[in-house]
Parts: C-alpha cells; structure tokens; sequence
C-alpha cells in the first residue's frame, strides 16, 4: 500500500503517521510519500517516478483548505498512473468546515477510469491566525490547545476515527457510494464552486517578518513547497514558487517573528504537539540550488514591522 500525505503544522502528519502504524499491525506493508511538488518547482523523470503507486492499494491524507483540496494535490494527482490501483482511500482533516472532498477526489478519479472507494474526515485545531480568516468560521484557542486541553480531545477523536478506518481499509470495503445523474452534476457544480473561492482566496498570503527574525533557517527548513529561502539571515519568498498555505513558516518560527497582515500580535502559534520542525521538514524534496536556478525566481523582498 502506498500512502500519500501532506501536512503544514503536523495534525495530518501524524494522522498518517498513526494510521501507517495500525495498518502495519494488520499486516499491511505501508509506504508513505509525501503530496510535496519538488523544490524551486521544477519537475523532472525521477521526481515523477517518486510518485508511481507500485501498488493495488493508495490512500491519501490531507488538509481540507476553505473545504477544497489544496490545489497543489489536485495538480498532482491528475498526474499520478493509476492504471494497476484497485482500491483508493481518503482521509482529511479539517477544522470544522469539511465541505465535500470526495466530490472533488472523484472528479479527478473519473478521469483515470477509477472510483474513491472510502472517505473519512477527522476534525482537528485550525493552524491559520485568527485575523486572517473569519473568527466566526471555526473555534481555535491556541493558548489551550498548546497547554493540551484541545490536544487530549482532538486526540480522544482521532484514535475513534482513524481505528474506524484502519477497520474499512483492512477489508477493503466501500463507504462511499457515487451520485448518479442530476445529484452528481449539482455535487460538482457545489464542490466546483467551492474550489474556485478557494484558489482565489488563496493566490497570495501577505506573510512578512518583523525585527525579531534571527535568521535561524527553520522556516526554509519547514516550507514544503521551496518557496521560503533565507538569505543574509532573513527569509524571502519566491514569487514564482508557489505557496502551499499550510502556514509551516509562520506556526513554526521560534520567535514568532513571520506575520500575515492583520495580525501582529504574538499570542501562540500551532503545530501538533507530537510533530517538531524537524519531522515536518521530511517531506520536503530537496534538490541542490544553483545561481542559474535562483535566477529563475524573483525574490520578494520582507517587509519589517517597525
């Protein structure tokens, strides 16, 4: 079994993590890839080989954004050969605003001959500020959650979902049932709508950093997508990378010094408890920067908060 994830601050990490181990136990073989593009963009033979299932069986683990599927796995997903794969499952996290990803998974899966057998969503905390995105959208508290009042929960939740899962996936059963004619096109039309609301909120996040920045390199560490680089002891990003939204920059930096417009003040930061700087950066494809490729990119200068 091949099991694809992506996660920004951990919560889905760990969900895949988790659900890695109980499929082990059943005697499952589990290899994990992470849903990451290569660094700097550039896609060549042996970053889509990396992506070959090799298997009957794939799940995929991921963060639901403004209830879509973040468009970076959609890009790679209408990519992946799925011609030997019999059996697809899903499993995404969200903060309470799951929308209808199955919609859009199987959209996507239609286009290949194939069928999303099996779909589970597990709520967990939020990783977006708070001034960034509508306080009346979700509950977040991050000062409890990183005291582990939220955490005991939000754990409680995902061990009852992720054992219901493991259960399905283990016998191969189907839990989800396709819409057929007027149903399915007015799902499409509702998830279609959806998505391009998200890809439009989503096009640029206003990150800067302020004067507390020490250069420390986690947030290039961190980002998934290559877009964040630190140079002269200060993070750029690169205008013609594109930016995952997982908020990996802004909810790991140590000093709290990497901002969005609209909020400045250091309250708290999230990242799943179980999950450090150093495990999130594992799924980042690493490849070896040259001039020539810095070239390529425009650099967006950071901007201080005085």
């Amino acid at each position: 079994m091949k099991l694809y994830y992506f996660s920004g601050t951990g919560n889905t990490l760990y969900v895949a993590d988790r659900l890695s181990e109980a499929l082990g136990a059943r005697g499952e073989s589990v290899e994990m890839k992470a849903l990451v593009g290569p660094f700097g963009g550039v896609e060549d033979e042996a970053w889509k080989r990396s992506f070959e299932p090799n298997s009957d069986c794939i799940g995929l683990v991921f963060p639901v954004h403004e209830g879509s599927v973040p468009q970076h796995i959609r890009n790679i997903l209408s990519k992946l050969n799925l011609d030997g794969v019999n059996y697809i499952f899903a499993v995404v996290t969200h903060s309470g605003f799951p929308g209808e990803q199955d919609i859009q998974l199987q959209k996507i899966l239609e286009k290949k001959g194939k069928s999303l057998n099996a779909f589970f969503q597990i709520r967990m905390m939020r990783n977006s500020p708070a001034e960034f995105i509508p306080r009346h959208t979700y509950n977040q508290n991050w000062p409890e959650a990183l005291d582990g009042q939220w955490t005991k929960k939000d754990s409680w939740e995902t061990e009852r979902m992720l054992s219901e899962a493991t259960a399905v996936i283990s016998e191969r059963a189907t839990t989800v049932i396709p819409k057929r004619g007027i149903e399915k096109w007015a799902a499409y039309a509702k998830q279609w709508a959806v998505e391009t609301i998200a890809d439009k909120n989503n096009q640029k996040i206003p990150f800067f950093v302020d004067d507390d920045c020490t250069g420390c390199g986690i947030c290039e560490k961190v980002c998934p997508s290559g877009k964040v680089i630190v140079r002269e002891r200060l993070p750029l990003w690169l205008s013609k990378v594109n930016c995952y939204h997982c908020y990996a920059c802004f909810n790991y930096c140590p000093t709290q010094a990497i901002l969005v417009t609209g909020y400045t003040k250091k309250d708290g930061r999230y990242r799943h408890p179980a999950i450090s700087a150093d495990i999130i950066s594992r799924q980042r494809i690493r490849f070896i920067q040259t001039d020539a490729t810095e070239k390529k990119h425009d650099l967006l200068s950071p901007r201080h908060v005085l």
